[in-house]
């Protein structure tokens, strides 16, 4: 006879990488429609594209000193310094390869450490987040054209983005996300894609499932479950996985063709190693721990 057994476990990764599914996108909300997730109101008009360079780098330069806090970086010292309202887009540009070099620089940088310890797990995340953001925000050095509003995503953050309401009313439109990590997640005439700040699909909308994204990728499915980065860039198939949810800092919640459940994280497209042990079933329990249920035969 199979006996069910309710089990409370500890991650033994991190207890700061553990937290609710549901809190990841606590903020948000669905309209009377529930099409429209988040509010997306803004806060103010952005009347050009060049207004909206110089707001977006002010933003850039927080998130950038907000990292570098014990070690403050002169990157974009100068950027405030820039008293014309209107950025131009060749200095934009530059500021924004400076960041994306930086901060792919900051990844190698802890990916090769041989230390691991919470502060590094924490300060990795916030790069690939940051990073996604400014992936996102390089459209702007492209625009001439165009009204844009400063807003907040789903993390609270204030935003500078194409104003996702403009979508109500269109009946293509099955889901229009706020923005998280820098990129809003759609849903358009019956498959997934995402948008950047600008609003341009610059990930096509050709998925049958797909995740906000998480630590610079998203989960996405196609045929089979798979990554897809800020840059569009599809992973391999993810062996054996029927269905996925995202917690956060890059961790996610999967389900096997066998049935159980399991922890995996960003880079098990190449690892193929889950991060916890298979269960029955896996819920989130508090900020600490997770609840976990497992079935076993009684003789």
């Amino acid at each position: 006879m199979k006996k069910k057994l309710l089990i409370i476990f500890a991650l033994t990764i991190s207890n700061s990488i553990i937290a609710h599914q549901g809190n990841l996108l606590a903020s948000a909300r669905k309209d009377s429609s529930s099409i429209f997730i988040g509010d997306m109101r803004a806060s103010e008009q952005v009347q050009s594209p060049g207004v909206a360079r110089k707001y977006t780098i002010t933003n850039l330069k927080k998130d950038l000193e907000a990292l570098d806090r014990n070690n403050k970086s002169s990157l974009l010292a100068d950027a405030g310094n820039n008293k014309d309202q209107n950025l131009s887009s060749e200095i934009y540009a530059t500021y924004l390869s400076l960041l994306d070099k930086k901060y792919k620089g900051d990844m190698r940088l802890i990916e090769t450490d041989n230390i691991r310890d919470i502060f590094q797990i924490d300060q990795k995340s916030e790069i690939k987040k940051r990073h996604s953001s400014v992936i996102s925000a390089q459209c702007f050095s492209s625009k001439n054209e165009g009204q844009f509003i400063k807003m907040k995503d789903l993390d609270g953050e204030e935003i500078i983005s194409f104003p996702l309401e403009s979508f109500k009313g269109n009946s293509r439109y099955g889901l229009v996300e706020n923005f998280h990590q820098g990129f809003a997640r759609i849903k358009k005439d019956q498959v997934f894609g995402f948008l950047n700040y600008c609003g341009d699909e610059t990930i096509p909308c050709q998925y049958e499932k797909a995740q906000p994204f998480n630590d610079g990728k998203a989960l996405v499915k196609k045929f089979d479950w798979l990554f897809v980065d800020a840059y569009g860039n599809e992973s391999e198939a993810l062996e054996n996985i029927v269905d996925a949810k995202i917690l956060r800092m890059g961790i996610s919640l999967a389900r096997f063709k066998n049935g159980k459940q399991a922890l995996i994280d960003n880079t098990y497209d190449v690892s193929k190693k889950p991060l916890s042990e298979y269960f029955d079933e896996i819920s989130t329990f508090n900020n600490e721990l997770f609840r976990i249920r497992i079935q076993v035969q009684r003789i």
